[in-house]
């Protein structure tokens, strides 16, 4: 918030999850098929993709998200899953003010 200009847009994009429920979905999704892609690409079994499949169900809902960035002061706040559905664009505005 502190580094855009009045009228700005912030936009985020990284793994995220629509709901706890496609949470679940995404931790199985990651913790197979990412995990055989991931060996296949990189020809190693302790490839550098191995700590998403542990850490993707403490990734935040889109609700969450969204919360916090009302919660600071961004309007017209919006969320987004993107394809195949692991990962997530944020965009909210700081008020032109």
């Amino acid at each position: 918030m502190r580094v855009l200009k009045p009228g700005g847009q912030l936009v985020i994009c990284d793994a995220g999850k629509a709901n706890w429920l496609h949470g679940i979905f995404g931790r199985i999704y990651m913790a197979t098929f990412v995990q055989i892609v991931a060996r296949i690409v990189t020809k190693d079994p302790n490839h550098p993709w191995k700590w998403l499949a542990r850490t993707y169900t403490h990734y935040g809902t889109h609700r969450y998200y969204k919360a916090m960035m009302r919660e600071v002061g961004f309007s017209d706040v919006k969320a987004r899953l993107l394809f195949p559905g692991m990962s997530s664009r944020f965009k909210a505005n700081k008020p032109a003010n």
